[in-house]
């Protein structure tokens, strides 16, 4: 395909510029791409402002922590966050993904456009080396958030020119797109940094992506049948982050860890005050979902089958007769990582108890901002600074983590249950459950398999795994269909007693012949006689 001289519109800020006297030399609405590409300091920019439209962060939207499965409620939901109202269409396919199609191959264009300029710009062959192999990286990231809502998406390689053929645009199969992934990243593991604080690629990000990418390519939804080849390739990717952070690394409290860095973290994005050149947005996750008696959004708020997913402290699920949990009390004893992540009735909160009851400070019946009680009967608490204003023109400052070691044990762990090797399952799940003070999973068979799943749903809740798990694992149709339920807390005339009930908040209905994959917009199925779009979808 020839090659075409393109306008690149270029926004220029300080969150992209590495020289703020360096764009005083050229105009500044937009820059062409021989203008860019002959300086140094503007194929950084380039290159920092790809990082930020490639690689999207967890908070950058209100209602997007876990509140696609069955883990989490938005307070504001209006049907197109999830599958409350019957599922997503080909036209609101991208409201629920956050424009992902397009924002993801405006990307692609951008990373074609600079491999199409780079080898002969001026400047060193180890600059092009370094860039090269984060370029690489950002390409292999956006690939992967293409595959785990689309499936097999198309591999664009060249920049597309206005009168080029749009039946050119034809979607790969979900093994070449992974193919693809892998060898970018192991492109670049040899050049990156191992360790990067500073929010750029590094080895160890690029080996952690691979673990995940290879884990999501063995499990059933895209591994049918049970090839045991992908899920030795999804143990060697694990083994090879491990080999890098150890075998014993987690942070020794829990909570910690999602409040900034800790040696836990294998690659995070840094927001504001955070000391590099890649865009950083704030966020505002400490309003969004803060209980609304603390004038927060009540944004992300704990569906009922979360707050069950914890074992009382013995170790025992709350359905286990032995366990001795108390329906009427249901709050005390539970997993220590209960505590960290869900805010309930009673729960101590900048200074004063939650109070999710009838009636409560915390409820559409309070005083501060009704409108934005939250439905469940409780608020997220992880990812929240207890010491942070909720105002949103304060915004918080504290990473998102993309990875961290306690998911790639998990990881590891997962891999060793599909090989048949449960020893090992068993030490490598348990390591989390160690470092939250809780007893080892000693079930096998199928109750182990069972044991893993709630583990990883409760170690990693609100970390924008739980729904990507559900559809791999294909048990959407299970966990995502039928009622959500929440809490409904009766105060016994104020004596600090409560009556306890469940309550049906909305009916999920999810399709399992579509809802397993996302729709492609219609608009772009329209432009491309050579796009299909995925099964169930007009």
């Amino acid at each position: 395909m020839k090659k075409t001289t393109l306008i690149i519109v270029f926004i220029l800020s300080t969150t992209v510029a590495c020289n703020d006297d360096l764009f005083d030399l050229t105009p500044q609405d937009s820059l062409s791409g021989d203008l860019i590409f002959a300086d140094e300091g503007l194929i950084e920019a380039f290159v920092n402002r790809t990082y930020g439209d490639g690689i999207r962060h967890g908070f950058r939207r209100d209602a997007n922590l876990d509140a696609l499965s069955d883990n989490a409620y938005y307070t504001h939901n209006n049907g197109t966050w999830n599958f409350l109202e019957g599922g997503v269409t080909p036209d609101n396919g991208e409201g629920t993904t956050g424009n992902l199609w397009a924002s993801s191959f405006s990307t692609l264009r951008r990373i074609n456009l600079y491999f199409d300029n780079i080898e002969t710009a001026p400047v060193t062959d180890a600059v092009k080396e370094q860039f090269n192999a984060e370029m690489k990286f950002i390409r292999a990231w956006v690939y992967y958030d293409l595959l785990r809502w689309y499936g097999g998406v198309p591999i664009v390689d060249e920049v597309f020119a206005v009168n080029d053929d749009p039946s050119l645009l034809v979607r790969s199969t979900y093994e070449e797109v992974v193919s693809r992934i892998v060898n970018d990243l192991d492109d670049v593991v040899g050049t990156l940094e191992m360790r990067d604080n500073s929010g750029r690629a590094s080895g160890i990000a690029a080996l952690a992506l691979k673990s995940r990418v290879l884990l999501y390519a063995a499990s059933s939804l895209n591994n049918p049948s049970n090839d045991q080849a992908k899920w030795t390739a999804a143990r060697d990717a694990a083994k090879a982050v491990i080999d890098v952070i150890g075998d014993n690394t987690l942070h020794g409290d829990y909570s910690e860890v999602f409040l900034g860095t800790t040696t836990e973290t294998i690659w995070e994005r840094n927001f504001a005050g955070g000391g590099n050149n890649i865009p950083l947005q704030n966020h505002r996750v400490n309003t969004t979902n803060n209980p609304n008696g603390h004038a927060g959004w009540g944004g992300n708020t704990p569906l009922q089958s979360l707050v069950d997913a914890y074992d009382m402290a013995n170790g025992l699920p709350i359905t286990d007769p032995a366990s001795g949990y108390n329906d009427q009390d249901p709050y005390v004893n539970r997993d220590p990582r209960f505590y960290a992540t869900i805010n309930y009735n009673g729960a101590m909160w900048k200074g004063r108890q939650i109070e999710t009851f009838n009636g409560g400070l915390d409820t559409s019946e309070g005083p501060v901002q009704p409108w934005n009680g939250g439905r469940t009967g409780y608020y997220m608490k992880k990812w929240l600074n207890e010491a942070e204003p909720v105002n949103e023109s304060v915004p918080s400052t504290f990473p998102w983590i993309f990875f961290r070691n306690a998911e790639v044990y998990l990881n590891y762990a997962e891999t060793f249950l599909a090989l048949g090797d449960e020893v090992n399952a068993r030490i490598w799940m348990n390591k989390t459950r160690t470092r939250a003070g809780m007893p080892d999973i000693t079930e096998t068979g199928s109750a182990l398999v069972d044991r893993y799943r709630n583990e990883r749903r409760v170690e990693l809740a609100y970390e924008n795994h739980r729904f990507f798990d559900i559809l791999r694992w294909q048990i959407a149709e299970d966990v995502l269909s039928g009622p959500s339920m929440g809490i409904t807390i009766v105060n016994n005339n104020g004596a600090l007693s409560y009556d306890y009930s469940r309550e049906v908040l909305a009916t999920r209905s999810f399709d399992a012949s579509k809802h397993y994959r996302f729709p492609i917009p219609r608009s772009e199925i329209n432009k491309s006689s050579g796009l299909t779009q995925n099964p169930g979808y007009n």
